[in-house]
């Protein structure tokens, strides 16, 4: 509310219709428009030719704009931020800029102008000509508002990279080295959204528009980053010395036949396997590690564990040999003898090759060949033949001579027997 005498405007709480505040203005307050774009009151002071301008949020005067003489009524055009003051005396109406608070041209009208309105339909201003009889009709068209462009150069990326510009909330993004916005004069604030592993300067600010085109450069500026690498340890017990051993770490797989076993990383979780060994139990067996800033080391502990491996009897029993003599065999490249009929060997599961040796006289049905052990006993029949040409153990020949001898000793006496029955009949 405007007052005239005390030459303030009073502000009211529209809920509770209390005075919260009183701004002082200019002599003699005549009208007040709201400015929607800026929150802005702008109050004519018909007295001393001029406008003020009040921050609507704060209830604080923000500037005074000299205008005709006697200025009266007042209006805002919310399409392009124009305030518009009709002056009495000087018979024209004062046109200002809602966003610079500056005036921006003066538009000759009727004679004593007092009313004025804003046709948001079609975009007039109609001013009412007291002593004239007339009306005024202004088109916003008779001062448009200029718009300038805003261009936001970046140097310092790779090209082809993507960067983001905030200007009076609005963003923008590009992969060339140009960014940029349209906007009428004014203040505005923008920010350079941030790219990882690049400073930026500036990074924020605000740019003044004033009636021409604005350049803005920003300079992105390369960081390198150094990432520290920590130390991870896996430290064995329980191995004999030189027994190789293997981990797997995040992936990757590190053997050594030490107490020791490394790997460097960043921070992080990462998950580990040790590779098993026959005969041992291995504690932990996996697990994770948190890398947070310094080295670590894991203990693994390797048990041995005593294997009890199961062996089977492997039997070669023998036939046609005297009983007493002496014959043997070899498995796997142990050699057995024995005077009796079998001969045994114990081993585990596994194939096995053999061998009987030979007995003089006798031929052996099966000289050599091989045996798999698969959990149970085996038993190889050994065949011996005697051959002829075996040696009487009294006479000290052979059974071929003996026969010979003995056939021709016959063969001898029957010749005699005959030449004596031959002598005697012929005597008779």
């Amino acid at each position: 509310m405007v007052n005239k005498v005390s030459n303030n405007v009073s502000v009211i709480n529209g809920t509770t219709n209390a005075v919260v505040s009183t701004v002082s203005v200019g002599t003699c307050p005549k009208e007040v428009a709201f400015d929607s774009a800026n929150g802005y009151v702008y109050v004519t002071n018909s007295a001393s030719n001029s406008v003020s301008v009040i921050n609507g949020t704060t209830n604080k005067l923000v500037t005074s704009v000299t205008v005709g003489t006697r200025p009266c009524g007042v209006a805002f055009d919310s399409a392009n931020g124009y305030v518009y003051v009709t002056n009495l005396d000087s018979k024209n109406v004062s046109v200002i800029n809602g966003t610079t608070n500056k005036l921006v041209t003066s538009v000759t009208v009727g004679i004593n102008p007092m009313g004025v309105t804003l046709d948001t339909f079609n975009g007039n201003v109609y001013v009412v000509n007291d002593q004239s009889g007339s009306l005024s009709i202004i088109p916003t068209i008779y001062h448009p508002v200029s718009k300038y462009t805003i261009t936001f150069s970046e140097s310092g990326l790779p090209s082809g990279t993507s960067w983001s510009t905030t200007f009076n909330g609005t963003t923008n993004s590009s992969t060339t080295g140009l960014i940029t916005f349209t906007s009428i004069n004014g203040s505005y604030s923008y920010n350079i959204s941030s790219i990882a592993g690049y400073t930026i300067s500036p990074l924020s600010g605000s740019v003044n528009v004033e009636g021409k085109n604005v350049t803005v450069n920003i300079t992105f500026t390369h960081v390198k980053v150094t990432v520290s690498k920590y130390t991870i340890t896996f430290s064995e017990s329980g191995l004999p010395s030189g027994t190789s051993w293997s981990t797997t770490f995040n992936g990757t797989t590190n053997s050594s036949t030490t107490g020791l076993i490394t790997f460097t990383s960043i921070n992080g979780s990462y998950s580990y396997n040790i590779s098993s060994i026959a005969g041992y139990t291995i504690s932990p067996l996996s697990g994770s590690v948190n890398v947070e800033g310094k080295n670590v080391t894991v203990n693994i502990t390797f048990t041995h564990v005593k294997v009890t491996v199961s062996k089977y009897t492997i039997t070669f029993s023998e036939s046609g040999l005297p009983s007493g003599t002496s014959w043997s065999v070899t498995l796997n490249g142990t050699k057995e003898s024995s005077t009796t009929d079998t001969i045994s060997f114990s081993e585990p599961n596994g194939s096995y090759s053999y061998s009987v040796s030979n007995v003089t006289g006798y031929s052996v049905s099966t000289v050599s060949g091989s045996i798999i052990v698969s959990g149970n006993s085996y038993l190889k029949d050994v065949t011996f033949n005697a051959t002829s040409n075996i040696k009487n153990s009294s006479s000290g020949i052979s059974n071929i001579e003996l026969y010979g001898i003995v056939g021709g000793t016959i063969a001898i006496g029957a010749i005699g027997v005959a030449a004596v029955l031959v002598f005697l009949w012929k005597k008779r």
